[in-house]
């Protein structure tokens, strides 16, 4: 086992100082969705708002698992295993491979403890990362194991049922320089997928659920809750009341543990998602064959991360570096047996303090905190006074905080009174993101259920600083009465809480004397200009008096908001329309005007002041002619086995349609490309040698594909 360079092998890349980069990532918000099946775990959470966002990977070779401590990075697949800065976790500086293979790492100070499959745990020295020396193994009965720690205990859990305690301990006047006492043991009947520890609680995800322990005392471990799971979790990490867990092709889902017993999802993405680990707000994720992933995520709102100091004695900070957001609060944690420590601002173990981004814990023993919150972006690297000298240190990368800005021109809509059956005016709601933003506002505008509709722009939305979007919306009754309902925007801005409710009202009205409306309207999807159509309409008097005779003029419009200024294409005459009594169905023969252009648009009606409001959409197709073949040349021959078909555009054409075969009845079709959005297509795959063949063009458009054009032939050299 040796050093080694994978650049022949794999492009690598330096990724950037995360430090420097923070204030420029653009936090993507993900809707809360159901984490776990089971109802009891309440809603959905989205105050605050929580993000995930991308922020660089490295591909070329895959990565099954990923680990970190004492500023080194590691992640492997298979026997092979790549250790890294985590700095610069793009740029390998040491390789080993092994026999077995490795399933999962752990690192606890200078020393990596990997999962190598039916030996134990392999134990790896990374005191000098470049060259990382093989202290042996640590023998366990089984096969593949999961890892996890927290202060002197380490867990681990494997074929056999249940998950082993051992107590951890340090020391440079040995070799290996760990020590493993075999502690306790929870019995846990189903197989175990992952762990995760955190503040002295065990996570134990199987198949059904995750089991959640007590570990404080570890001769007396007591069960605490139990969370059902549909997720096929591979590995979980927590951050706080975070739980973050890889759960294969399901992606990556992040859930609020705040109140154990009512779990709900904060996030999740849908990136392959094989392991992971955590440094404040950066996820290191093994992604499979796709390799490593870096994302940024948390919540949006200032929230407190958590250091180890000294963990098993290590003389270590645990994670030793950790990426957090301006408004952050770092909490430094003195766990069981760590011993003297401070957490002291500065660099060449000296204090660069007072001063207002420097902080001095002062020498503090086991079962102390230490608290520390940053207001200004940048890097800030710290020691321990005792063992500075022995790399005890420590970074705080501060990134500035996502600043969303969201403002509506409106608090609340009113439509007023409207007559039965009509709609009223279409009212607009513009959501804004303003310029004092520096991140994009993500959300989703909700339903509304009748009377009340979203014309436009409901769903998810995306807007950069200072850009605007309208919603438009409409009252529809067919009651008498007064209806509210409120519009749900959800979003993730950091000045409102989300979900913002704007207030929606109307009042339905009995119309006094004839009223009449469109109560429903269809046709067909397709058309050419100058074609005659039918439209299937129905008019219903919803007043209480006769109407005694009334015009429907259907409109051809671009867009769902039907009024006069639209093109008119026919029209029908009603007499004597009883009150409550309906004309119709009637098919009504309009006409498309012979220069209407190819494209998209809605056929509406109009009678009296009323507009239908469910108008049929309909596309609008040009004749297609026969597209005319350019090269080669017809019975050419020597042609070139891949060779560039060309043909005349046709002004109508969406896309077109080639087809090349070895008869010219095109029985036997050797190459065929559908969907080529311009007039040339080179042939793939290549064709044989020494063969005739035939090949023909179609022009298609949205309505239908054109006729074939006339063939031609070539023989390929």
């Amino acid at each position: 086992m040796s050093k080694a360079n994978r650049s022949s092998d794999i492009q690598i890349k330096r990724l950037f100082k995360y430090s420097l980069l923070f204030s420029l990532i653009v936090c993507v918000f993900i809707s809360a969705t159901p984490f776990f099946p089971n109802a009891s775990f309440g809603q959905p959470n989205s105050d605050p708002a929580f993000s995930i966002a991308a922020v660089d990977k490295m591909a070329g070779f895959p990565v099954q698992w990923v680990a970190a401590g004492g500023g080194v990075l590691a992640y492997g697949a298979g026997q092979q295993v790549d250790f890294a800065l985590i700095d610069e976790p793009f740029s390998p500086v040491s390789h080993l491979s092994f026999e077995g293979v490795i399933s999962e790492a752990l690192i606890l100070g200078k020393v990596a403890l990997l999962s190598q499959e039916g030996l134990g745990l392999r134990i790896i020295d990374l005191s000098v990362p470049s060259n990382p020396q093989d202290l042996g193994f640590y023998p366990l009965s089984g096969t593949a194991f999961h890892l996890a720690s927290w202060g002197n205990l380490l867990f681990v859990a494997g074929s056999d049922p249940g998950i082993h305690i051992f107590e951890l301990s340090f020391s440079n006047k040995q070799n290996p320089p760990l020590n493993l006492t075999d502690r306790e043991a929870i019995p846990i009947e189903d197989p175990i997928l992952a762990l995760a520890a955190s503040e002295w609680k065990i996570y134990a995800a199987t198949g059904k659920e995750i089991k959640v322990y007590d570990v404080s005392d570890p001769s007396l471990t007591l069960e605490i809750d139990s969370l059902p799971i549909g997720l096929p979790a591979r590995s979980m990490a927590i951050n706080g009341d975070s739980l973050f867990v890889a759960a294969g092709t399901e992606g990556l889902h992040v859930a609020d543990l705040s109140e154990l017993g009512n779990t709900v999802t904060l996030a999740a993405h849908p990136v392959q998602s094989e392991s992971l680990y955590l440094a404040g707000r950066l996820v290191y994720l093994a992604t499979g064959k796709d390799g490593l992933h870096v994302f940024k995520a948390g919540p949006l709102a200032a929230t407190n991360f958590q250091v180890q100091v000294a963990p098993g004695g290590s003389l270590t900070f645990f994670p030793s570096t950790i990426n957090i957001n301006t408004g952050d609060t770092v909490t430094w944690v003195w766990v069981t047996r760590s011993g003297l420590h401070s957490s002291t601002s500065g660099t060449n173990c000296t204090f660069n303090g007072p001063g207002p981004n420097t902080w001095d814990s002062q020498v503090l023993d086991e079962g102390s905190l230490f608290q520390f919150t940053f207001n200004t972006a940048g890097s800030f690297p710290y020691f321990c006074s005792v063992h500075c000298t022995s790399g005890m240190v420590g970074t705080v990368n501060v990134g500035s905080a996502p600043i969303i800005n969201i403002t509506f021109d409106t608090a609340s809509v009113s439509f007023g009174n409207v007559n039965l059956g009509q709609s009223s005016p279409v009212q607009t709601i513009t959501i804004t993101n303003e310029l004092t933003s520096n991140s994009t506002l993500i959300g989703t505008v909700g339903t509304l259920s009748a009377p009340f509709s979203v014309l436009s722009n409901g769903g998810n939305f995306s807007l950069p600083p200072g850009a605007s979007m309208p919603v438009t919306v409409r009252f529809s009754p067919t009651t008498a009465g007064p209806a509210v309902t409120n519009l749900s925007i959800t979003h993730n801005a950091t000045n409102q809480i989300s979900p913002t409710s704007i207030p929606l009202s109307g009042t339905g009205v009995t119309p006094s004397g004839p009223s009449v409306v469109i109560s429903s309207i269809s046709g067909p999807s397709r058309g050419k200009p100058g074609g005659r159509i039918p439209i299937q309409n129905v008019v219903t008097n919803q007043g209480n008096q006769k109407a005694s005779r009334v015009t429907v003029n259907f409109y051809l419009s671009p867009d769902t908001q039907i009024d006069t200024g639209d093109t008119l294409i026919g029209k029908r005459t009603i007499t004597n329309l009883a009150p409550g009594a309906s004309s119709g169905p009637v098919s009504t023969m309009v006409t498309i005007p012979r220069n209407t252009a190819q494209g998209s648009y809605f056929i509406g009606a109009i009678v009296g002041n009323n507009t239908n409001f469910d108008p049929n959409g309909i596309i609008i197709c040009l004749p297609l002619s026969k597209p005319r073949l350019l090269s080669p040349k017809n019975r050419g021959t020597n042609i070139p086995t891949a060779p560039t078909l060309t043909w005349s555009s046709i002004i109508a054409a969406s896309t077109f349609e080639v087809q090349v075969a070895t008869d010219s009845g095109f029985t036997n079709i050797v190459a065929s490309m559908t969907g080529l959005t311009s007039a040339q297509w080179t042939v793939d795959p290549a064709l044989s040698n020494g063969t005739s063949h035939f090949w023909r063009v179609r022009a298609v458009n949205p309505c239908e594909p054109g006729p074939w054009s006339m063939s031609r032939s070539f023989k390929t050299m």
